[in-house]
Formats: structure tokens, C-alpha cells, sequence
């Protein structure tokens, strides 16, 4: 079903194809750290996960922009980005963050924001997909905490 092709993709072409806005990716890199798995993106940010069964080596990330939180500075996890420029959308807007080399898009409620404001946001584990460099199929770190 088309809500299974959104929620649930095979792979990246099929993730970044459904979806308005745009799926965002972002490099990542995975590694082991003690009895956790960590997931290394731009910036120094780190996403712990339950040690799971999960190649270590470079990956992609990919998150809906309706799953990107904004948070506090002080947030644990929070990730600095200016504002480059937002899409007003009647009911709502759509944020155009620069986080490293990338350009995010994340979809909010409006309120009062401008280009330039620099916000703090979080890729919350239980939203985030890896995608594997090799074969580009998405691998659910939902669905292996809960194997774990």
C-alpha cells in the first residue's frame, strides 16, 4: 500500500521517491561503542542504538522532515543549524536548515522564525532509517532494538 511504501521502504530510491517534502540523507558512519552502536553524523552528533546487527563502516541516514525535532540548545543531541530559507505552506512551513555540507528540509507549525536564526535539532532514533552505501537497501533500527 502506498502507506506501507512511505512508512516502510525497501530501499533509497523508493524512500527519497514517496514523500513531499523529500526525504532528508545524511552521511553517516557506524561503529561499535562498548555494548551500544553508534551512529557518527557531520558535526560531532552520535545516535546510540542497542547493540544490533549492523555492518560498521559508512552508511546513510535518512529521516522524513516531519520526524526531525527542534529542541533547546541544551538538548541532549542537539545539532545546530542556520536557517537558509523557509517554504510557507498555508498550515505549514517547511525549514531549510544548513547542517554541514547538507541542506535539511524540516516541516514545522508556522510561528515566528527568519532566515538566519540558527536552531538546535534532534534525529530521534526511533524515526531514523540507515541506508546501507553498497546496495542501498534501508535497514529499521526499530525494528532491530526490538530483535535485540
Amino acid at each position: 500500500t502506498p502507506d506501507e511504501i512511505y512508512h516502510r521502504p525497501v530501499n533509497r530510491f523508493v524512500a527519497e521517491f514517496i514523500g513531499d517534502p523529500p526525504l532528508n540523507v545524511i552521511a553517516c558512519d557506524v561503529r561499535r561503542d562498548g555494548s551500544m552502536t553508534a551512529i557518527s553524523l557531520p558535526g560531532g552528533a552520535m545516535l546510540h542504538v542497542a547493540n544490533c546487527e549492523i555492518a560498521v563502516g559508512p552508511h546513510w541516514l535518512g529521516i522524513r522532515p516531519h520526524d526531525v525535532e527542534l529542541v533547546d540548545s541544551g538538548a541532549p543531541g542537539a545539532v545546530a543549524a542556520p536557517l537558509r530559507f523557509l517554504e510557507n505552506c498555508g498550515a505549514r512551513h517547511v525549514l531549510h536548515l544548513e547542517y554541514g555540507e547538507y541542506l535539511l528540509r524540516v516541516e514545522v507549525i508556522p510561528d515566528m522564525r527568519s532566515i538566519g536564526d540558527l536552531l538546535y535539532l534532534r534525529f530521534p532514533t526511533d524515526r531514523v532509517f540507515l541506508i546501507d552505501r553498497i546496495g542501498e537497501r534501508v535497514i529499521f533500527l526499530r525494528r532491530l532494538e526490538a530483535a535485540a
